[in-house]
């Protein structure tokens, strides 16, 4: 059965998702007023500085954000799967967009008006309390982003960076813990601190060890546990 990303109550990812406790009468105010956009490869949803008016829900396909740096290059700092969300940072914060959205291929994304979804958050005490569970683990993300590039060797990193991809993919969570190669080795390897030819090398490696599978089309992990036991032991304090 082809899903419809116009019916929440019956979206296959609202299970186990952050909108699983939205109240019925919320969810369907969703599913009336919100927008649901079709964004072909390369396509921009939006730019940093845009007013943050609306969040979007990723119902199917692949979004990279990236930022600015101070030289104009552009760094990914995220990407969003089915299943994920994103945009709730700066709707929560009353900002502007603090990154580029971008599609890597073809993707569906249901928009929800600002208004609406703060007034979930005030109607449901669950449900706000999942969201802020949602900032936190981006924080935690982007802290430990931050200490791996500074202090790992580039196996740990990528590594790290395999497992972070898995961890906001909501889609592999719940199926089988595959990346998609929508994002280029490039991009994955500025990701990280690391040169192209470095990062290759590296995912390379870790096929010959059988933690890791890839394809033209995706990065399959094989051996989670084992991918996780190359990280520093100070993780599990």
């Amino acid at each position: 059965m082809k899903l419809n990303p116009s019916i929440c109550t019956t979206c296959s990812h609202r299970k186990g998702s952050l909108f699983c406790s939205v109240p019925p009468a919320v969810l369907e105010k969703m599913e009336r007023d919100k927008h649901v956009f079709n964004y072909k490869p390369g396509q921009l949803i939006f730019t940093e500085g845009n007013p943050a008016f609306m969040i979007y829900h990723v119902f199917s396909g692949y979004v990279k954000l990236s930022k600015s740096g101070w030289d104009g290059e552009k760094l990914v700092i995220r990407l969003r799967g089915p299943g994920d969300i994103f945009g709730h940072r700066a709707v929560l914060a009353g900002e502007p967009y603090t990154a580029d959205a971008m599609a890597l291929e073809e993707t569906t994304l249901c928009a929800i008006q600002k208004e609406i979804f703060l007034q979930a958050i005030k109607e449901s005490p669950e449900f706000a309390l999942r969201v802020m569970a949602k900032l936190s683990n981006d924080l935690r993300a982007s802290e430990e982003q931050t200490m791996s590039i500074t202090h790992e060797n580039v196996r740990q990193r990528v590594a790290r960076l395999l497992l972070f991809l898995i961890e906001e993919n909501e889609e592999s969570r719940r199926n089988r813990l595959v990346i998609p190669n929508s994002l280029s080795r490039g991009e994955m390897a500025q990701m990280i601190g690391t040169t192209p030819e470095s990062f290759s090398r590296t995912l390379h490696s870790l096929v010959e060890k059988n933690l890791i599978e890839t394809t033209r089309s995706e990065i399959l992990i094989i051996n989670i546990s084992a991918l996780r036991s190359l990280l520093p032991t100070i993780d599990s304090n």
